[in-house]
């Protein structure tokens, strides 16, 4: 009787989740996340894979897909591909119910284009993100309030990214605990560290910090540190941290007073880099056993 009761109740969850996930939204096919999938029997499995359900590529190329459809499509996704970063990471919060709440540095005011276009792209990745743009230029905020460019569900503070007293008005303004923070602001290394330093804090376990364009500040004219704090430097000693894990070991490396000059920062889990970006996530779970401390 109770195993009939088990197989009762784990074949409704499976009928549950296989509807859940027939769902789709512009021909994409609304995935879950882990938490989202019942713990099932071991004799239960699925025989046929969802659609577009697993393999990263698809992932990538089903951003791709939703972004060229826009009036207009931000640089993010045409000279980046930065698809690549955002369609593997991103996509997993496309089903959610509420959030995320996400901080974008840089409203695009001083593209070709227009400013606005990276707005149109995540309130159409994420129907429903509570969407915060930092910009510099607030008379640019202003106009593109009045021309419609900019709605009324996305909020917008301004301000230098470079300015610590600016970047924690920021996070007064809008009530910090971000799920994301994407910097496509001014691009020079000081004003990436310091907003990095300053919203890291306040960016939720399980978060993610996104940095493009990391390829600027290795140009002369861009690099305000003389060559002292390129974040692309930065990061990779970050990396190296992440890489080994122990203190002896790290203590060979060749510059070990740089190192520790840019110690990793707490809580970071993992750093993922594709061409010119690269992506910073905070740990959502401790593990007592792990190797590192």
């Amino acid at each position: 009787m109770l195993r009939l009761l088990a197989l009762l109740v784990n074949t409704s969850s499976a009928l549950r989740l296989a509807n859940k996930i027939q769902k789709s939204v512009d021909g994409v096919v609304m995935c879950l996340t882990c938490g989202d999938v019942p713990h099932l029997n071991q004799n239960m499995s699925f025989r046929r894979l969802p659609k577009r359900c697993g393999p990263q590529s698809e992932e990538i190329a089903d951003m791709w897909n939703m972004v060229k459809k826009l009036p207009v499509v931000s640089d993010k996704f045409v000279q980046h591909t930065y698809q690549t970063m955002y369609g593997i990471f991103l996509m997993p919060w496309r089903t959610s119910e509420k959030g995320p709440k996400l901080l974008e540095i840089g409203l695009g005011c001083d593209m070709g284009y227009g400013p606005g276009a990276s707005v149109q792209a995540w309130q159409a990745i994420l129907p429903t993100v509570e969407l915060w743009e930092a910009e510099y230029n607030e008379a640019c905020v202003n106009v593109s309030r009045q021309n419609g460019k900019l709605s009324d569900d996305v909020h917008t503070v301004t301000g230098d990214q470079g300015n610590p007293i600016v970047v924690d008005r920021w996070v007064q303004e809008s009530g910090g605990n971000y799920d994301i923070v994407i910097d496509d602001g001014g691009h020079h290394n000081s004003q990436i560290k310091t907003s990095f330093d300053h919203l890291w804090p306040h960016v939720n376990p399980g978060g993610l910090y996104f940095m493009e364009d990391l390829q600027v500040g290795r140009y002369p004219s861009w690099d305000d540190t003389e060559g002292h704090a390129v974040m692309s430097d930065i990061l990779q000693l970050w990396t190296e941290q992440l890489l080994i894990n122990s203190e002896a070991q790290l203590k060979r490396h060749s510059n070990m007073e740089i190192v520790q000059k840019h110690s990793l920062p707490k809580d970071v889990d993992f750093i993922f880099c594709q061409h010119e970006a690269c992506v910073i996530g905070k740990q959502k779970q401790d593990f007592p056993d792990k190797e590192w401390k």
